[in-house]
């Protein structure tokens, strides 16, 4: 089992993060996923999952899945009409929530989005750069648009340049067109966003687009996410720092541009994207 260090210390806790509605068969993928983080690393796991509104078994799995772990299962007030807010909004307030309840032994938390997949070896690849790096408050993963390999004639026509990509962890094949897929979430350091399209020269979906950036194996952004990122708990539990689905012209925005705005105005820390640690989100 592997040993995981930031700059200052040995990890021993960290909290695992998920929103969840209708996820079962995503979850029951998954839960591999997180069997082999727990066999791979010398890490006390915890999970928190906010579960909100499933018509399905989301909750009763996620149940069975605690049952043999530390961990808890939230739910929003139910008399809250989150289904009348807009997407981003309704987003922040369930992230805003998920932090208010996070555990306080935990040193990091590490935020997943549903419909995310991803290798046990992220962990480390993430860590590596953490150990090197003692300003990086938010390190988010290099989030690649993916479709599955049994999904290809379905989109074989819309879909140009597409190379395989293995998910060893899960044994699934998937095909990508190298696209980083969260966009919205995408600002650069000079606080200018792309959406919809990524500038990175290796993808083959933003054709006819200003595409400038090479891969690096970490890039400082103003804002990102990935779908899987890494925040330091002191982070997670400032109470100044929140989601928001509008900016402060109370224009709508992705949720996570505003909390990674107050990371780099109101601490000490930064924003990173480790392009070499890569996740998968699978178009549905």
């Amino acid at each position: 089992m592997m040993t995981l260090f930031d700059s200052k210390q040995k990890i021993e806790d960290i909290c695992i993060v998920m929103l969840c509605r209708d996820s079962l068969s995503y979850l029951e993928e998954i839960e591999k996923s997180f069997v082999l983080l727990e066999k791979s690393y010398q890490v006390n796991f915890s999970y928190l999952f906010l579960e909100n509104g499933s018509h399905d078994e989301t909750s009763a799995f996620i149940q069975s899945f605690l049952s043999k772990r530390k961990g808890e299962l939230i739910h929003p007030d139910p008399s809250i009409p989150l289904d009348s807010l807009k997407r981003t909004e309704k987003m922040a307030f369930l992230r805003n929530l998920a932090k208010e309840k996070s555990p306080s032994h935990c040193s990091w938390f590490m935020l997943i989005d549903t419909d995310i997949y991803f290798d046990s070896d992220i962990l480390k690849i993430m860590f590596d750069h953490l150990s090197n790096n003692n300003e990086i408050g938010m390190l988010c993963a290099n989030g690649l648009e993916v479709i599955k390999k049994k999904g290809l004639r379905k989109y074989k026509k819309r879909y140009r340049g597409l190379r395989k990509e293995i998910n060893t962890d899960s044994q699934q094949t998937f095909l990508t067109q190298n696209h980083y897929y969260d966009t919205y979430a995408y600002t650069d350091l000079k606080d200018k966003s792309h959406w919809p399209h990524c500038t990175y020269s290796a993808c083959e979906k933003c054709i006819g687009t200003e595409k400038s950036e090479t891969h690096q194996k970490l890039k400082f952004v103003t804002s990102a996410f990935g779908g899987i990122a890494l925040i330091k708990a002191e982070l997670m539990r400032n109470t100044s720092m929140l989601w928001s689905g509008r900016n402060s012209a109370n224009i709508e925005q992705c949720e996570h541009v505003e909390f990674c705005k107050s990371i780099n105005e109101k601490s000490a820390y930064k924003v990173a994207i480790a392009e070499d640690a890569l996740s998968y989100w699978v178009i549905p």
